[in-house]
């Protein structure tokens, strides 16, 4: 009876280690997932350029100008919304006052 509950015991842990060791299997898929992600990023991206260039590709002479000189104007603008960062609110330059 006590080898029957032994053996039992046995083929139980070798199971639960031969389970434990498939487990590595799974972090290949996940890697693989990864890849596929970022395959799918790149594409995505690639798509968006592609898709921008041929957008202004069939704009006219005047409009791509227009386009020009509003995206120029736009992110001189936004550059003064930005907020200073932590070291430069800290250490601010002190204005000079007039006399």
């Amino acid at each position: 009876m006590k080898k029957l509950i032994l053996l039992i015991l046995l083929f139980v842990n070798i199971q639960f280690t031969l389970a434990q060791s498939e487990g590595g299997g799974s972090t290949k898929m996940q890697k693989k997932a990864a890849q596929k992600k970022e395959q799918q990023a790149k594409a995505s991206a690639k798509a968006e350029e592609k898709g921008r260039k041929h957008h202004i590709s069939i704009q006219s002479k005047d409009v791509k100008k227009r386009m020009k000189r509003n995206s120029k104007r736009y992110d001189h603008v936004a550059s003064f919304d930005r907020r200073p960062n932590f070291i430069q609110r800290l250490f601010h330059r002190k204005k000079p006052t007039a006399y």
